[in-house]
């Protein structure tokens, strides 16, 4: 069971203040684990190729969501790739 089930099956995600970045970064986040997470997890994977297509994609996800500044667009870009 992900994090996010667990919160919400005690509750927890309800007393949790509502940050709306950490729900981007969370949608995102398991969207690209869903998409690429068998490519970023292979047993023979270039990690430089790896990370380029990681921020490609945090970029392509993230142009897709309306009034994000550059400068928070870019963190989190950064905090994403770090993550993931």
């Amino acid at each position: 069971m992900e994090l996010h089930e667990r919160l919400a099956a005690t509750g927890e995600a309800a007393r949790l203040p509502h940050d709306p970045f950490a729900e981007l970064k969370n949608r995102v986040h398991l969207g690209l684990i869903e998409d690429l997470g068998r490519q970023i997890f292979g047993a023979a994977v270039d990690e430089d190729l790896i990370k380029a297509r990681i921020t490609a994609e945090i970029h392509a996800r993230l142009e897709q969501e309306p009034g994000l500044s550059k400068d928070d667009r870019e963190r989190l870009v950064g905090e994403l790739r770090d993550d993931v």
